[in-house]
């Protein structure tokens, strides 16, 4: 499938509704290459967002820790909290609905499943 701006879409088909979702390797400049970027996360209906991704992305690989956040560019509570840092220790950051959002990273165990998993 071809890909838009370096994303690969998903389509994701539900109740005879197509949606589509957003993924590209995540760069983060370490080395490690383990994880993937997901864009317009499937946001349904008494289903957190993050079940949700460790359930579509849990098929191809193990998946080791699923973040997601609402909008990585949205202004909030707390002036210390970034995307960025919530996306790298998300366990001692204050609560900002990490289970629904529309942005994620999904982190493989290792490199070679998240590569298996974008094929």
């Amino acid at each position: 499938m071809p890909r838009i701006k370096s994303y690969l879409p998903v389509r994701l088909r539900i109740d005879d509704v197509d949606t589509f979702f957003y993924v590209k390797e995540h760069q983060d400049g370490g080395g490690k290459n383990d994880t993937l970027f997901v864009a317009n996360c499937p946001i349904l209906p008494r289903v957190r967002t993050k079940r949700l991704l460790q359930s579509i992305f849990g098929r191809f690989g193990e998946v080791a820790r699923v973040t997601v956040i609402e909008n990585p560019r949205k202004q909030t509570r707390n002036d210390d909290f970034s995307w960025t840092t919530a996306f790298r220790e998300p366990s001692y950051l204050p609560q900002h609905n990490q289970d629904n959002g529309k942005f994620a990273h999904v982190v493989f165990d290792s490199t070679k499943e998240m590569k298996e998993t974008m094929r």
